[in-house]
């Protein structure tokens, strides 16, 4: 993902970013489990309705395309999600919107800081504490839903990053052997000499 966009193509990935977040928020408010996750859907479709009505009337002043289509991405994720009920779409609509809207609110900061066009910049700005919102609730939904699974993956990683650091520590000390090793080998001995006189 690359937040900076032109104007006309930051307008089209919200145009197919609000049609996934639409439809994937009609999908919680009907099917999910816990009421925190049916609200953020519900809330989550009412705003992106918006959302698309304000970028047709911002891309139609500008004179820009903005109608498009969902990615491929976003396309597999409405694909994958609408396909689960109840707490198991909980669990993944939550994952899966704690990655997603921290990218949506990149870009529209993006748009804020750096858009040369003055009606998508001030678009971005004006919609930028919406998205902002938007990234908190589903963080804590997240957070709420999937307390386990963050628990577990976080254990998981401490015990990949000890034994990483373990590998390294005897790798260190096998190395600071053999170096030693090598420095206090004994020279090769040397071959007696024959008495003087002997006798071959």
């Amino acid at each position: 993902f690359e937040p900076a966009m032109e104007p006309d193509a930051f307008l089209r990935w919200v145009s197919g970013t609000a049609a996934m977040q639409l439809k994937l928020g009609e999908w919680a408010a009907a099917n999910g489990e816990s009421k925190a996750v049916k609200d953020y859907g519900h809330r989550m479709a009412v705003n992106y309705v918006a959302v698309q009505q304000i970028v047709a009337k911002v891309a139609k002043k500008s004179g820009l395309k903005a109608d498009a289509p969902m990615d491929a991405a976003d396309a597999e994720a409405v694909a994958r999600l609408t396909a689960l009920r109840g707490t198991e779409l909980d669990k993944a609509y939550a994952a899966f919107l704690s990655e997603r809207d921290p990218q949506v609110v990149q870009a529209f900061r993006w748009q804020f800081e750096n858009c040369k066009d003055a009606d998508v910049k001030a678009f971005a700005t004006s919609t930028t504490p919406i998205m902002q919102v938007h990234q908190r609730l589903a963080e804590a939904i997240h957070q709420d839903v999937n307390k386990e699974e963050i628990r577990l993956a976080a254990e998981r990683k401490a015990a990949e990053q000890k034994a990483a650091e373990e590998a390294r520590a005897q790798a260190q000390m096998e190395a600071a052997q053999a170096a030693a090793k090598k420095k206090g080998a004994a020279p090769p001995p040397k071959k007696p000499k024959k008495p003087m006189g002997a006798a071959g």
